[in-house]
């Protein structure tokens, strides 16, 4: 009886890594979402005056870009 194992090549590898790379983004992103938005409750600050709201809502959409590319 054989039985047929997949092998695993580097580029399945690489992928997984950056997977559970954009996985920690997203994790920490919100991370950095709640705390605006607590902040901003708290000590009654306007959202829109974060330069770095700008460039997170960036990086997460390329980072959805990624993962959609590397799913399909």
């Amino acid at each position: 009886m054989s039985t047929v194992q997949a092998i695993r090549t580097l580029k399945d590898d690489a992928v997984t890594i950056v997977q559970l790379t954009l996985a920690a983004f997203f994790f920490l992103s919100f991370i950095g979402w709640a705390h605006m938005v607590i902040r901003s409750y708290y000590y009654l600050e306007d959202l829109y005056h974060y330069p770095g709201l700008l460039l997170l809502l960036a990086a997460e959409a390329v980072a959805i870009w990624l993962l959609a590319y590397l799913y399909g």
